[in-house]
């Protein structure tokens, strides 16, 4: 039985809110893709994985990701995620007003070994539309 990802899930997790963007690249593997499941976001290939998070913490000052359950099974993991922060900027297309946000999400990994080769990510954009006074 292949080794947990948690730990690798974690490390990437911990880039992310540090901002420490360089960690993720040696973990993103050539053709890799991601499918937005409510195309809040394009399909994004490899290089592009940076510029999306980027995006992220550009609209949520003190951006903090959490890993709240994680289930693996041979090449796969599914993640569960909580984003928390302060909605300033654009986040899935809407644009915040200064308030707390809290985001749950849901991502499903394809590895390759230590690289991440697909991912699907679903997340809820209603939960950021109606904190920020829309819906």
């Amino acid at each position: 039985m292949a080794a947990s990802r948690r730990p690798l899930m974690q490390e990437l997790i911990d880039a992310i809110n540090e901002g420490d963007l360089a960690k993720l690249a040696p973990h993103i593997a050539p053709g890799f893709t991601r499918h937005d499941l409510v195309h809040a976001y394009p399909e994004l290939g490899g290089s592009q994985v940076t510029d999306f998070i980027q995006s992220l913490r550009a609209g949520v000052e003190g951006l903090h990701l959490s890993i709240d359950h994680v289930i693996e099974s041979g090449d796969e993991a599914a993640v569960w995620l909580t984003l928390r922060g302060k909605h300033t900027g654009s986040v899935f297309g809407v644009q915040g007003k200064g308030q707390p946000i809290e985001v749950h999400g849901v991502n499903r990994y394809r590895f390759d070994g230590e690289q991440i080769v697909e991912t699907w990510q679903l997340w809820d954009v209603y939960g950021v539309v109606t904190a920020s006074g829309g819906g």
